[in-house]
């Protein structure tokens, strides 16, 4: 005899009858043989892996994670369409700090599935898109600088109409 256990028994206790039925359908005997299985929830890091996290880039604001794109591999989807987890992440500003994203399946009513998985993802530095050519003037004997000029070294004004 095999049971199959789905994620509808996951958590549960089971108790194992004997039984048979005629050819009516109607049941001859029906012995409740004291034996009980409980069916564990599976732990999530024995499980499912995050996938779809990435790094994000500088922009000088709090950022967090969007967790819309993240997934769960080897995780068997819900009958409802909801997850059988929940996803969270933490939140950074700098450059170089660490973002968080965990799955949990603790807080989810019916999950078959127990525990929590984490994984992390950084703020990368900004990379600058224009780079400035270092410029140095040539100087000659005929070049010089004055803090503040003199008035008669400046040019006579000219109005041109």
């Amino acid at each position: 005899m095999s049971l199959f256990a789905t994620s509808d028994l996951a958590g549960k206790t089971l108790t194992l009858y004997v039984y048979d039925v005629s050819v009516t359908n109607q049941t001859l005997y029906d012995i409740n043989t004291g034996i009980t299985v409980t069916v564990e929830k599976q732990d999530l890091k024995d499980v499912a892996s995050i996938v779809g996290v990435k790094d994000l880039k500088y922009n000088g604001f709090a950022q967090s994670v969007n967790t819309s794109g993240v997934k769960l591999n080897g995780v068997i989807p819900s009958t409802t369409g909801e997850p059988y987890y929940t996803l969270t992440s933490t939140s950074g500003i700098n450059a170089g700090d660490e973002i968080t994203v965990t799955a949990s399946a603790d807080d989810v009513p019916n999950s078959p599935y127990k525990g929590s998985i984490s994984t992390t993802a950084k703020i990368v530095a900004k990379t600058s898109i224009l780079q400035m050519p270092r410029v140095t003037p040539p100087l000659s004997d005929s070049v010089f600088f004055r803090t503040k000029p003199a008035m008669q070294d400046l040019p006579p004004f000219t109005r041109y109409s």
